[in-house]
C-alpha cells in the first residue's frame, strides 16, 4: 500500500528543510513549545489538560477552534486519558475522534506528542509521499494501522525518530506538489479569486449570493468563512477588520461586486500592500489562466 516516493537517506535532509521553512514561517516556535513544554507534561500525567488538547489541536488546524473548545475539561481528561493508556488500538483512535472537533488527523496529533515515539501524524501530505496519489474522502481505522506500522517500520530502518520522519514526509510533498493538492480543498481565498473572475466572463457585476452560491456548488465548500472573506476580507475598497486581506473584490454597492482592477482601482488605504492574486503554488492547474502573468 505505502511505498516512500524518496531515498530513505534522504529523510534527514528533508526533515532539515521542513524545520527552516517552520523558522522562516515563524512557525518553528509553537513546536517547540510543544516538544519541550506540553510533551513532557502529557505523558508524565497520563492525559490532556483543556489548555494543552486546545494547543495541539490549534497547532494541527485553525478550523476546528469552536467545536474544540466546546469540549468540558472533564470530557477532555476521561477522553486523552483512556487514549493513552488503553491497548486497544481501535478504541484509542475512537475515543478521541468521539471528541468535537477531532478527526482521524488531529487524533493522530494527540498520540503522536503523547507517546514516545509510536505514532506518525495523519496527514494528506505525508500519505502522499508514501505513495497514495490521492487522500481518502474518509480515514478507516484499517488506512490508520497501516500506515503506522509502516511508518514505525520506516523510522526503524532509517534510524530515525517518528517526528523527524513526519517532518520529511510532509517537506517533500510541499517541496514537490506546492501549496495547492489535487483532490484536497482549497483555500478560502482562491476560491473566491476564481469564482469572481469566472463569473465576470459572462456579466460586469454579481452578488455576494451569486458567489457564495458558485462556490458552495463548484467546489462544494461550506465553510463559514467562505461569507467574511466575500463580504469584507477579499473587498479590495473595505476597511480591513483582519490581520490579512486580500484585493480582490469591488465592492459597487451593498449587494453588487465585480473583480478587483490593478492600476485602475484605489484600494482602501489599510490593504495598499495586500495581494491582488493568488499565488500559483495555491491554484489548481485547470485556473492557473485567469492569473494575470506575473
Amino acid at each position: 500500500m505505502f511505498e516512500l516516493r524518496f531515498n530513505k537517506e534522504e529523510i534527514l535532509y528533508w526533515a532539515d528543510q521542513y524545520v527552516i521553512g517552520s523558522i522562516n514561517d515563524k512557525k518553528f516556535e509553537s513546536e517547540i513549545k510543544i516538544i519541550e513544554e506540553i510533551t513532557p507534561r502529557v505523558q508524565a500525567q497520563g492525559y490532556y489538560t483543556r489548555e494543552e488538547f486546545e494547543y495541539l489541536c490549534r497547532w494541527k488546524t485553525t478550523r476546528t477552534q469552536k467545536l474544540v473548545a466546546s469540549n468540558s475539561v472533564e470530557i477532555i481528561e476521561e477522553h486523552t486519558r483512556f487514549a493513552l493508556s488503553t491497548s486497544d488500538e481501535n478504541q484509542r483512535m475512537k475515543k478521541l475522534v468521539d471528541l468535537r472537533g477531532i478527526g482521524w488527523p488531529t487524533a493522530s496529533v494527540l498520540l503522536h506528542f503523547g507517546y514516545d515515539n509510536l505514532y506518525p501524524i495523519l496527514d494528506f501530505r505525508a500519505l502522499w509521499s508514501l505513495g497514495l496519489k490521492k487522500t481518502p474522502s474518509q480515514y478507516k481505522f484499517d488506512l490508520w494501522d497501516a500506515y503506522t506500522h509502516y511508518c514505525r517500520h520506516l523510522a526503524a530502518e532509517a534510524n530515525v525518530s517518528m517526528r523527524t520522519l513526519d517532518r520529511a514526509l510532509w517537506q517533500y510533498s510541499k517541496t514537490m506538489q506546492g501549496n495547492y493538492v489535487e483532490g484536497e480543498p482549497m483555500k478560502i481565498h482562491v476560491e473566491i479569486f476564481i469564482a469572481s473572475r469566472i463569473l465576470a466572463q459572462n456579466r460586469p457585476t454579481f452578488s455576494p449570493q451569486d458567489l457564495l452560491d458558485f462556490i458552495r456548488r463548484e467546489f462544494g465548500d461550506e465553510r463559514p468563512g467562505v461569507a467574511a472573506h466575500v463580504n469584507g476580507r477579499c473587498v479590495a475598497n473595505a476597511p480591513l477588520n483582519h490581520p490579512t486581506g486580500c484585493n480582490y473584490l469591488w465592492r459597487l454597492s451593498p449587494g453588487e461586486l465585480r473583480p478587483f482592477r490593478p492600476g485602475h482601482d484605489l484600494p482602501h488605504p489599510d490593504r495598499r500592500s495586500a495581494p491582488t492574486q493568488p499565488q500559483r503554488a495555491d491554484v489548481p492547474a485547470k485556473f492557473l489562466h485567469l492569473l494575470r502573468p506575473e
